[in-house]
């Protein structure tokens, strides 16, 4: 992405900072906004989360990760929260789910109750106050749209290298639809906010567009270059603007 738009505007500074950690939820992710991220006093935030929240937080997960959030609080929470001993057993079950197939059956009555129900309302807060901090710094925030192999038709590759979230027994319909509560949380923001939300997904439409993905959401290098230079060329636009207002 730099690479692209110091050539297309040679005359101006650029620079790209990739400030993402891997495993940050939103809540870590505004932690780190608010103790080092603004300090980079940044013309552009693109801002991409959501996995890590989807993959700890959905009406399915781990109860001592979900009480306080979606489930009332128990003892038993409270004490898997604090003594890491009690969630022993959670590795034993989460090594036997990783071993089964991918469950391709309809989403029971059950699922269908709790999914209905569910909002990531934390994740809509946390990245409101992210959007917000930046903007205040006169910033300009884009969200990415959270691509990955969850679609409607996944080929048997596809679904041999997809991984899921823990507690959701590789259920595809039940990620599915997690995934799209998220999507929307994140239309919120944008719709709340000056935010605007870059779709990727025309990047990804075909089995050999696909082939990007190392798992369900994680992408190779040519990946990271295909949506570097979309990037570059939708951002033309803004970083030009930016150029001209600092042009004395």
């Amino acid at each position: 992405m730099e690479h692209r738009l110091r050539d297309r505007f040679p005359d101006q500074l650029i620079e790209v900072i990739v400030a993402a950690v891997p495993g940050y939820t939103s809540y870590q992710a505004l932690d780190w906004y608010d103790e080092t991220l603004h300090q980079l006093d940044a013309d552009i935030v693109i801002v991409y989360l959501g996995w890590n929240d989807m993959g700890q937080f959905h009406p399915f997960g781990l109860r001592y990760k979900n009480e306080g959030l979606y489930r009332p609080r128990t003892t038993v929470g409270f004490l898997m929260e604090h003594l890491y001993f009690l969630r022993i057993p959670y590795y034993f079950t989460g090594r036997l789910e990783l071993r089964r197939p991918v469950d391709v059956s309809p989403l029971s009555a059950v699922q269908i109750k709790r999914l209905y129900d569910f909002t990531p309302s934390h994740y809509e807060n946390n990245l409101m106050l992210l959007t917000h901090k930046a903007e205040k710094q006169n910033a300009e925030v884009y969200f990415l749209s959270l691509i990955s192999l969850l679609n409607n038709k996944p080929t048997s590759e596809e679904l041999a290298i997809m991984h899921f979230p823990r507690n959701l027994n590789k259920h595809l319909k039940a990620y599915q639809t997690v995934h799209q509560k998220y999507s929307q949380s994140l239309e919120q923001v944008a719709e709340s906010t000056r935010a605007s939300i870059l779709d990727l997904s025309h990047l990804i439409e075909t089995p050999e567009q696909r082939t990007i993905f190392t798992d369900t959401m994680h992408m190779n290098d040519k990946g990271a270059e295909r949506i570097g230079q979309y990037l570059a060329e939708v951002l033309s636009d803004k970083v030009a603007s930016i150029g001209a207002e600092r042009t004395p």
